[in-house]
């Protein structure tokens, strides 16, 4: 068995090795669009209803209440200290919602 490695190879494993990195990079981009959607709907939220603002300790999160609206999600705090314990406990991947995906939603047609 010959273990030269063929142009052909590099060739496909390069444009795998490329597919891949563009993939990841367009998922950086999408969680950093989510973010700054988030942070300008929550701002909003905030500013117009003159909303309580909080951390949650035991929830690793934020919330904004105003009078019988809660809205919770995390910010630059919470999303680092959830990262930093699933790294402590070996866990290799996360997950976070994207808000846009609720941004005026409704269960009517």
């Amino acid at each position: 068995m010959d273990p030269t490695i063929t142009e052909d190879e590099i060739k496909q494993f390069v444009s795998k090795q490329t597919q891949i990195s563009f993939l990841m990079m367009m998922m950086v981009l999408l969680i950093v669009s989510s973010a700054f959607a988030l942070r300008l709907l929550v701002n909003e939220f905030n500013r117009d209803h003159k909303a309580k603002v909080e951390y949650d300790l035991e929830g690793v999160s934020m919330y904004s209440v105003a009078g019988t609206t809660w809205i919770g999600y995390d910010d630059t705090l919470s999303v680092t200290v959830k990262i930093g314990y699933a790294r402590a406990l070996g866990i290799r991947g996360y997950f976070f919602w994207a808000v846009h995906g609720d941004y005026k939603w409704k269960t009517d047609p």
